[in-house]
């Protein structure tokens, strides 16, 4: 119910409203043609065959009900999440492309420096990346096999396990500076805890498999699988144990690894068409990855929320303030 799921929702589905339009009138049309509507022109339930709007609606029930639903949103909040958004959506595409500049110029810039202060200073570098919210951590990964392996003065396959070794570390420190420097701070202002939906049973039902101790696969799945800055800088908001957080994050090196390595197997692509091969296979482990991690994570969300349904959405006392705001936007 907050503005920004409903701007995020609006800004997504926007470009699909006029297929849908065009579906369900045509599929309204096909039932008044074959005479299936009731007499009040709608077919379902009791419930829906007492709308005396749908004799003449040229939509169906559902669709004319969510457009009646959206109709009483108040829509000048929503337009600002939506520029605000969707400006969000494009510095979020550029990102990356720059960031592939700025790793290119900086292994121009790094290529005669001594290995042990090349490693200090790409750690710094990684680290700054991470700190910023639209910068993804695989292009660092990428970053750092592609470097370390080339310059290793020890050879190819210690320079590897160096890059993983290393984009596994940055990757825990970037996680526990997001979650107390960034997450923690932002998380005493009532208006990001509003706008993050920390009393909403979405959020309620991820704060709750997180706050279990140790490691299971529904905590693991969120931490690995989440988005890098969103993710650890939540855990701040909910102020969430960093111990735990780490805990749970280090599996992620089963992702970090494959793209580390495809950076390190990119440099011998000339080498032979085994390395092409290698550094494909890399890639397409790190997909499988990714989508095992979304499955697990979407599993783990319905699965605590189903078990704890009564838990993830009753008031809370400490909540109440964040309630009293929403009931008081929804009436003025």
């Amino acid at each position: 119910e907050s503005n920004l799921f409903r701007a995020a929702v609006v800004s997504v589905l926007l470009p699909l409203v006029p297929l849908v339009l065009v579906v369900s009138s045509t599929n309204q049309l096909i039932r008044r043609f074959r005479g299936l509507l009731g007499a009040s022109g709608v077919l379902g339930s009791p419930r829906q065959q007492h709308q005396p709007d749908q004799q003449m609606s040229c939509l169906t029930f559902r669709v004319a009900a969510a457009i009646d639903h959206v109709r009483n949103w108040h829509w000048m909040p929503l337009f600002s999440w939506i520029y605000f958004l969707s400006l969000g959506f494009t510095v979020m595409m550029l990102s990356p492309i720059l960031l592939n500049i700025f790793l290119a110029w900086c292994t121009q810039l790094l290529q005669d420096m001594d290995f042990g202060l090349l490693l200090g200073v790409t750690f710094l570098i990684g680290l700054t990346m991470f700190l910023l919210p639209p910068v993804p951590g695989a292009p660092i990964y990428f970053f750092a096999g592609a470097v370390f392996t080339q310059r290793c003065p020890w050879g190819f396959w210690p320079g590897a396990v160096v890059s993983v070794v290393m984009s596994w570390l940055l990757k825990l420190a970037a996680c526990a500076m997001q979650q107390k420097l960034i997450g923690e701070r932002l998380g005493s202002s009532l208006w990001v805890q509003r706008n993050c939906g920390v009393h909403k049973p979405f959020i309620r039902t991820i704060e709750s498999v997180l706050r279990k101790p140790g490691m299971s696969i529904g905590k693991v799945a969120i931490l690995c699988g989440g988005p890098d800055w969103p993710t650890s800088v939540l855990a701040g908001i909910l102020r969430l144990s960093l111990l735990q957080m780490e805990l749970g994050t280090t599996p992620i090196i089963f992702f970090v690894a494959p793209f580390s390595l495809s950076g390190s197997f990119y440099l011998k692509r000339d080498d032979g068409d085994i390395w092409t091969r290698a550094g494909n296979l890399m890639f397409t482990l790190t997909a499988l990855v990714c989508l095992v991690l979304w499955a697990i994570m979407a599993w783990a969300w319905q699965n605590e929320f189903d078990e704890n349904h009564a838990a993830c959405t009753r008031p809370l006392e400490k909540y109440m303030h964040l309630d009293w705001l929403d009931f008081r936007a929804e009436q003025v």
